[in-house]
């Protein structure tokens, strides 16, 4: 079983509030609200391990590539580093191990906060894969694709096939739509 915590949702901004240590510390400005963000990364983490889940995290969709790297030297780095160092500060001798993490997320809607175009996301995947994969080359990255943006989706598909392991394909719509990876194409298999 795996459980999915995307950075927009429990610990928005993680470039800003972090969403580590004293929760009273935490902060959410990017939707001018007041977010106690008590449910965080070592939070999640721990509640995954609770009932026997893998953890699965989603970086901020506007994270620079190096504050992605830095949240999974956090979870997955021994001592080394001082996000390393931080989570042993914050109570957690050992590392998360979190395996699973996703490159942004929603990317493909120009009204999200950190929306772009296929080609600023395929540079911007590409950058924040080489920075966590520096960190920790075992972790598995995923990117969110969407059915209905099939240029985005079959780009990311192609040009990144080394890079993600998993590509989770959101399908907001009522169409059922099928990949095939040979050639790359999406078609309507049926209206549902």
């Amino acid at each position: 079983m795996v459980f999915f915590f995307q950075a927009e949702d429990g610990i928005r901004d993680f470039c800003l509030s972090r969403g580590l240590g004293d929760v009273y510390k935490r902060q959410d400005k990017n939707w001018k609200v007041e977010e106690p963000n008590t449910f965080g990364t070592d939070e999640f983490v721990k509640f995954c391990r609770k009932v026997g889940a893998e953890p699965y995290l989603c970086t901020n969709a506007n994270a620079l590539p190096e504050e992605a790297s830095d949240w999974v030297e956090y979870c997955n780095l021994l001592e080394d580093g001082e996000w390393a160092k931080l989570r042993i500060a914050n109570g957690f001798q050992e590392p998360h191990h979190v395996k699973y993490w996703s490159i942004g997320n929603e990317n493909y809607y120009k009204f999200e906060v950190a929306g772009m175009g296929v080609e600023e996301w395929l540079q911007y995947s590409e950058r924040t894969a080489k920075m966590i994969k520096r960190v920790d080359p075992d972790v598995e990255l995923t990117a969110a694709l969407h059915c209905d943006n099939l240029e985005w989706t079959t780009r990311t598909l192609n040009e990144l096939a080394g890079i993600f392991c998993i590509s989770e394909i959101l399908a907001f719509t009522r169409r059922r739509m099928s990949f095939t990876v040979k050639t790359g194409n999406w078609q309507d298999t049926k209206p549902v």
